[in-house]
């Protein structure tokens, strides 16, 4: 009886294992798809944050702007190393609307922050979310959203 228990315990972990390569790889085709359709002028990509967790996963351009490399950032993200970075003038206003948007007050999570980059210097991001999948209860369970850089230079007018 022991020898199937552990053979099964290998063949879970084996199949989980086979998943998350299968899922890297979706990820990976997806975050090069998504740069071709949505080329748009300061287009980070997708997030997908699983709320239950609390692990992001984005487009590493979203990182790379900030000017991080895929070497320096946790191996799983949480949502706080973004937040982290926010302006403190931004900071609450951005966290009240995320937690009214949570809270099922709002429809989207809509915000134009500014974050910090590596080097000390400020981006301005434009990012929306929505909470795609709650519990029966109404509580949230995965988000996803779509961020843009809006410090370009081409975009420098909507800077205001």
């Amino acid at each position: 009886m022991q020898d199937y228990a552990d053979y099964t315990k290998e063949a879970l972990i084996k199949e989980v294992e086979s998943l998350k390569r299968l899922n890297k790889e979706f990820l990976k085709t997806f975050h090069e798809t998504e740069n071709m359709e949505f080329g748009w002028t300061g287009n980070l990509g997708q997030w997908f944050w699983d709320f239950t967790i609390n692990e992001v996963t984005y487009n590493p351009l979203k990182a790379k702007a900030l000017g991080y490399t895929n070497e320096e950032l946790p191996e799983k993200v949480p949502y706080e190393f973004f937040t982290e970075k926010l302006h403190p003038d931004d900071y609450g206003y951005v966290m009240q609307t995320m937690q009214d948007h949570l809270d099922g007050k709002i429809p989207v999570w809509e915000v134009k922050y500014r974050i910090r980059a590596k080097d000390g210097s400020w981006k301005v991001y434009q990012d929306r979310g929505k909470v795609t999948e709650r519990t029966e209860e109404g509580a949230p369970l995965f988000l996803k959203g779509i961020v843009f850089d809006l410090t370009l230079p081409q975009l420098k007018q909507w800077d205001s």
